[in-house]
């Protein structure tokens, strides 16, 4: 009993976060994903997210593309 009781809080629970991450933007999942793959720091994903803002573009998922602008970036910090 108290083991079904566990899983259906976790499967509660994961449909919530499933479900909640399906709300976000694409690109900003492609982002993280790529960042994450990449292995960039916090410190340099939010020095990636900087710039685009400032060059303004609305996602930084184009910059992570180019190696040239990903260099860029992180070279004006």
């Amino acid at each position: 009993m108290l083991v079904l009781l566990g899983v259906a809080l976790v499967c509660f629970y994961l449909a919530f976060v499933h479900r909640g991450r399906r709300k976000l933007d694409p690109r900003e999942l492609a982002f993280r994903t790529l960042s994450r793959r990449l292995g960039f720091s916090r410190a340099e994903i939010n020095t990636i997210r900087k710039y685009a803002i400032a060059i303004g573009l609305g996602s930084p998922v184009g910059i992570i593309m180019n190696p040239a602008m990903t260099a860029q970036a992180l070279g004006s910090a």
